[in-house]
């Protein structure tokens, strides 16, 4: 809207001053033809930088199917139960006869 005024100010500036400037110079003028321009010129550049307003849509829903899958069965490996046994590396050089030292000697 302010444009819209701003251009009709202008025509009317430079036509009011063309008409009725008839005892005035060709200098007189063209200075209120130059001026009338320079307003109209004003606003063309002002309404040039304005920034483009856009119409948005609003947003569309759309719920889409449930997705089901098929549940497998859970797998769990373990090694089997293994008591563990104890290896003697190195072996008393002497062998006692003994009972007590009977379950070493195996």
């Amino acid at each position: 809207m302010k444009i819209v005024k701003m251009s009709l100010v202008s025509i009317l500036l430079v036509l009011s001053a063309s008409t009725s400037s008839y005892a005035w110079g060709d200098r007189e003028q063209g200075a209120l033809i130059g001026a009338g321009a320079a307003i109209l010129l004003g606003s063309m550049i002002n309404n040039a930088a304005q920034q483009p307003r856009y119409v948005e849509s609003r947003p569309v829903y759309v719920e889409s199917r449930p997705v089901y899958y098929e549940t497998r069965p859970t797998v769990v490996y373990r090694e089997p139960y293994v008591r563990e046994r104890v290896i003697v590396i190195d072996r008393p050089s002497h062998r006692y006869h003994d009972e007590y030292y009977r379950p070493y000697y195996r």
